[in-house]
């Protein structure tokens, strides 16, 4: 807190437990957890696995503390299925059970005594922000009954695979039919973990867990953001402020709940870990290293593009302190603890290089996202407070501001004559820039002086908090949502009264280029209920060229192509499938269109859904 803060607000101290920062954390993700539907088992389980390891590395409880526990969990947890994967030992319940205890016990042990805790105004202020990110996270997930859009199929499941094998999924079959998938999974084996130790990584009980999951995570982005900008700037008020940015005012991370991107997500928590450890070094040479090391690669493991977008903050960081050295060492050690993997990219993509190329098409720059709801006010508050901190001659605000304009480089080498790869895109910027602005706006408003200024002050920041979480209440488009209700009820069915081997004809509709998704829930049987569909979750595309071509051809051929519902329905009996998926919401199989229809027999219905069993012989007029 710098000078003027302090004389700003009446300070006092108090005298607490040292473990209770860390117990209040994982009471409060615990809670928002349960309010969101999941079990409490799994609630404590999901709070602990994201915050008790990274306790137990880092003992030192400042203000930055909560982003090194983030952090720090993840790095250890994905690290720990990397190297079981490379060993083919599966991490099974009671190995996790044990290393989530013994971290409880160090964390505790290291939090032996007491720890005097400054009180003063901006403490209950940001309590009182992150009880309102949690109450927005569980209002916005009442529409839905399981992840929404195309992600969330596949990342179920990648989730599904994890918790089963106890592994990486790098292997999907046999749900794919091919191996390795070259896909980040950093999240999965997270969100794997905490439904093994929670009781909840049954197939059908994976839908409710990652939406309570990702609602947790998006506390987890606002809390860390704001511990981030804390540290950095070491005034309170920097967090809080950070902290209302981008947990209420901001739409971005609280929209990603209608992309189900979770994996970005997961990214954007550990994130400000990352940057706190660039900022503060360790007072060892070595121990910063390791530090800032492992928390490279486990974020890597998570988001590979995001790494490379807070490598470079990290790395202007450390050149503002002048200790860029160490970051080259940590680099090339989060390298090695993650060779592996890396080993299996640059496989992937010698065999796939164009993959890596980018054109117009994909990297344009998606201006509705740019000026979507609040972020053309943050963007422009965020410019002028650069501008305010470069002219008051602050070395971490131009840091700040040199690392967003690298950013846009990196999504726009063409801008430089560069070569563009299709890593770092112009809708990845333009979807979490509200992070670096964050830092920037906390970092250039202080409080003023004169207790009038202070009170318009406040009352123009509650005014602007107020707006954004009634703003945010219903953030879900209706349009993004897969399965409903009534879906998660048939393909309760499916997994029940069918063969492990039938063959699900479902809805199909355009998507990114030539891939087509699933139009319904009925895109789902195969993570929820481990039959094959016609349309495949999208990471098929991440296959050989030749097997992602057929699966595109018959997707094709059955969903976007198929005319009339009896040509569709014979040529999905042609191509051997037992079984279609109908519903109210579907492009080609509708119920109204199949209830007479010869060869078909009608074998389960509700209110919007019915299946089809499908005759073996073509029906002959």
């Amino acid at each position: 807190m710098d000078a003027v803060d302090r004389r700003l607000v009446v300070s006092r101290t108090l005298r607490l437990p040292a473990w209770l920062p860390l117990g209040c954390a994982v009471g409060t993700l615990a809670a928002v957890a349960w309010a969101c539907g999941a079990p409490p088992m799994l609630a404590l389980a999901l709070a602990g696995v994201l915050l008790v390891p990274g306790a137990a590395l880092f003992a030192h409880d400042d203000v930055g503390a909560p982003a090194r526990w983030l952090a720090g969990s993840a790095a250890v947890l994905t690290l720990a299925f990397l190297w079981a994967g490379v060993a083919a030992a599966p991490l099974r319940q009671p190995a996790l059970f044990g290393g989530l205890l013994a971290s409880a016990l160090v964390a505790a042990w290291r939090r032996r005594g007491w720890v005097t805790v400054r009180i003063d105004g901006w403490l209950p202020a940001g309590l009182v922000l992150v009880a309102l990110v949690g109450a927005l996270r569980v209002i916005q997930i009442a529409p839905l009954d399981a992840p929404a859009w195309v992600d969330g199929v596949h990342h179920t499941l990648l989730v599904r695979i994890a918790a089963e094998r106890g592994l990486p999924p790098w292997d999907p079959r046999p749900y794919l039919p091919f191996a390795p998938l070259a896909y980040h999974w950093g999240y999965h084996v997270i969100i794997a973990g905490a439904a093994v130790l929670g009781g909840t990584s049954a197939a059908l009980e994976l839908p409710r867990t990652m939406l309570a999951s990702g609602q947790v995570l998006g506390v987890a982005v606002a809390v860390a953001w704001g511990s981030a900008a804390a540290l950095i700037w070491q005034r309170r008020s920097a967090g809080v402020v950070a902290l209302a940015l981008v947990g209420v005012v901001s739409i971005m991370p609280a929209y990603y709940i209608s992309w189900g991107r979770y994996t970005l997500l997961c990214g954007l928590a550990l994130a400000p870990g990352v940057i706190g450890a660039a900022w503060q070094p360790a007072q060892h040479r070595r121990h910063d290293i390791a530090q800032l090391g492992l928390l490279l690669a486990g974020l890597s493991l998570v988001h590979l593009p995001l790494t490379l977008l807070v490598g470079v903050g990290a790395l202007l960081l450390r050149l503002t302190r002048r200790q860029a050295a160490g970051l080259l060492g940590a680099s090339l050690g989060s390298a090695l603890l993650t060779a592996p993997w890396l080993g299996m990219l640059l496989a992937n993509a010698g065999t796939r290089p164009d993959d890596l190329a980018g054109n117009p098409w994909y990297n344009q720059v998606p201006v509705a996202l740019l000026y979507a709801a609040g972020n053309p006010f943050i963007l422009a508050v965020a410019a002028l407070a650069g501008c305010y901190g470069i002219a008051r001659r602050r070395p971490l605000a131009a840091a700040l501001v040199l690392w967003c304009t690298a950013a846009v480089l990196l999504a726009n080498p063409t801008l430089v004559g560069l070569p563009y790869l299709a890593l770092v895109t112009n809708e990845l910027l333009a979807i979490t820039l509200f992070a670096p602005a964050a830092l920037l706006i906390g970092g250039a408003l202080r409080a003023p002086r004169q207790r009038m200024a202070r009170l318009i002050g406040g009352a123009l920041l509650i005014g602007i908090v107020g707006q954004g979480a009634w703003g945010a209440r219903d953030i879900v488009r209706r349009d993004t949502i897969g399965a409903t209700r009534d879906d998660l009820a048939a393909l309760a069915w499916l997994a029940a009264n069918t063969p492990g081997d039938a063959r699900i004809a479902v809805n199909a509709a355009p998507w990114l280029g030539h891939v087509a998704r699933g139009a319904d829930g009925g895109w789902w049987a195969l993570p929820l209920s481990g039959r094959q569909t016609s349309v495949p979750p999208v990471v098929y595309n991440y296959g050989p060229g030749d097997i992602a071509s057929d699966l595109r051809r018959e997707a094709a051929a059955i969903g976007l192509e198929c005319g009339d519902a009896p040509t569709a329905v014979e040529r999905a009996r042609r191509a051997g499938y037992t079984h279609v998926y109908a519903s109210d919401r579907g492009t080609c199989f509708v119920p109204a269109a199949l209830v007479a229809l010869p060869g078909i027999e009608r074998v389960f219905a509700n209110d919007t859904v019915a299946i089809y069993a499908i005759s073996r012989a073509p029906h002959l007029p």
